[in-house]
């Protein structure tokens, strides 16, 4: 069955266009539709729910179709039975010539005989099969109906004894003729599918224009607008969004290439190396403590000047006291809680990983959240804190494991 978001972009023409949107396609009018017509019972061409259905489609049609053409006719059978058959033609603008032919059978076959059907010999109720097309196509001429009528000419031909079929006791030579049973065109190839309930969902983008996803427009960057003055230099702020930016984030990004970060890479790594050597040859002489408050310090003072950073060489200046600090406050806490209590070192230490673990995805969890809530300004000073709430810590545990404290 196709879509109803295709069967409006074909009728009304809004897709990617401008203009109107197309009215809506009320999906539970349909499946009350569908409702109905399994309320009649089989409707094998014949039978008093045949007829019933045939008067109600004639009813509905007549009131909403600008012009209804209804070809009745007889049909006789390969049996020699004679089968009384309506297709009805509902006809909108019909003096337009650009026009849209949409069709469907509403009749539904006497037996069940496809193949792993549990009774071959039972009617089938034409919920799916037969009942959704109309249902669709009665749901195209409310809308169409409500809409004032559509921009080009539209046709819905619900046809008849479409699905009676040729049985093979009824038929000369015993054998089944299958015309269709993958709803496509041997020709063009194209496909309808089955109605699914998905095709009644307003938020499913099944069927809808490729372009734009249903949505009616496109988003696109405009070259012009992002750089208006193609002889700035990036540095200037050639990139608009970016010129008025308080964050350093875009400046730092600009003066940091692949050697550029190399190098800091190494210089951090170098400060670090130097920060371990000091404190190694002062800690027996300032205490594990004072070093462990001193080098957060240190971190503190780099996050403080975070912002300043705008440049290779500014950054490298920047990391100078956080890579002083870094390493060596670890193996300061390591040298404190070992000198705290001898007898559970090993225990003390491994704990002490664990924490650092803990600090570092909370960290972060917490640093890519502001990233994610464009509050790239706010990630220094956020980290500032956090390093605050380490060094009062720190503090608070020194004083605590003073000799004679309560």
């Amino acid at each position: 069955m196709t879509p109803r978001w295709l069967l409006a972009a074909l009728i009304f023409g809004t897709s990617c266009q401008e203009g109107p949107p197309p009215p809506p396609f009320d999906g539970q009018a349909a499946l009350a539709y569908v409702t109905r017509q399994v309320a009649f019972g089989p409707r094998i061409p014949g039978t008093e729910a045949h007829r019933r259905m045939g008067d109600w489609l004639d009813s509905l049609l007549t009131v909403r179709a600008d012009t209804l053409v209804v070809q009745a006719f007889d049909h006789v059978t390969l049996a020699g039975d004679t089968l009384p058959l309506r297709n009805f033609l509902a006809r909108f603008r019909p003096e337009a010539e650009d026009r849209i032919l949409l069709v469907a059978h509403w009749d539904t076959r006497p037996r069940a005989d496809a193949a792993g059907s549990a009774n071959k010999d039972a009617p089938v109720p034409g919920a799916n099969d037969g009942g959704s097309g109309v249902a669709v196509l009665l749901g195209v001429a409310d809308a169409i109906a409500s809409a004032g009528g559509p921009p080009r000419g539209v046709d819905l031909l619900l046809v008849d004894g479409e699905d009676y079929g040729v049985f093979a006791d009824s038929a000369e030579g015993g054998e089944r003729t299958t015309f269709s049973a993958r709803f496509a065109c041997p020709v063009s190839g194209f496909t309808i599918d089955e109605i699914e309930p998905r095709l009644f969902s307003f938020n499913n983008p099944y069927g809808a224009c490729p372009a734009c996803d249903g949505l009616g427009t496109t988003l696109h960057f405009d070259p012009e607008l992002t750089v208006p003055d193609e002889g700035k230099s990036l540095a200037d702020g050639a990139i608009r969004p970016w010129a008025n930016s308080t964050s350093p984030y875009y400046r730092q990004t600009l003066g940091a290439g692949a050697g550029g970060v190399s190098f800091l890479f190494l210089w951090f790594g170098a400060f670090g190396l130097l920060g371990n050597l000091l404190l190694s040859r002062g800690i027996d002489r300032w205490g594990a403590t004072r070093c462990v408050n001193f080098t957060l310090t240190l971190m503190a003072l780099s996050l403080a000047a975070w912002p300043l950073a705008g440049s290779v060489s500014g950054m490298a200046l920047v990391l100078v006291p956080w890579a002083l600090g870094c390493f060596s406050s670890n193996s300061a806490q390591q040298a404190r809680l070992s000198s705290s209590a001898p007898a559970y070192a090993s225990a003390l230490l491994a704990l002490n990983t664990s924490a650092i673990y803990v600090g570092q995805a909370v960290g972060a969890g917490g640093g890519g959240a502001l990233l994610a809530a464009g509050g790239y300004a706010w990630l220094p000073w956020a980290a500032l804190a956090w390093m605050a709430a380490a060094i009062g810590l720190s503090l608070w545990v020194a004083r605590r494991m003073r000799p004679g404290h309560g």
